[in-house]
């Protein structure tokens, strides 16, 4: 959570003292996020196991037969756009 270039700013323009309360902060958070996340993951997969076993598994053929539609559906607009503005 710790942007370089704006802690390059913050401590050539206000001062070391900000830049590092700013590091600081922002390195913290990333840690307590990333401890947060670590321990919530194992119920997101749960979560996502128990929906699968409810609802049933999604098919291969559903799947694959979506992911070509849409892959059509976005070719279809590109070609359309490049026609549009064709000169």
């Amino acid at each position: 959570m710790v942007n370089e270039i704006a802690l390059g700013l913050l401590y050539g323009l206000p001062g070391w003292k900000v830049a590092a309360i700013y590091m600081g902060t922002g390195l913290s958070i990333a840690i307590i996020a990333g401890w947060i996340i670590g321990r919530v993951w194992i119920y997101v997969i749960l979560g996502i196991a128990v929906g699968a076993v409810i609802h049933g598994f999604v098919p291969e053929g559903t799947a694959a037969s979506s992911i070509s539609l849409s892959r059509r559906a976005t070719d279809l607009f590109y070609e359309g756009f490049s026609l549009k503005y064709r000169r």
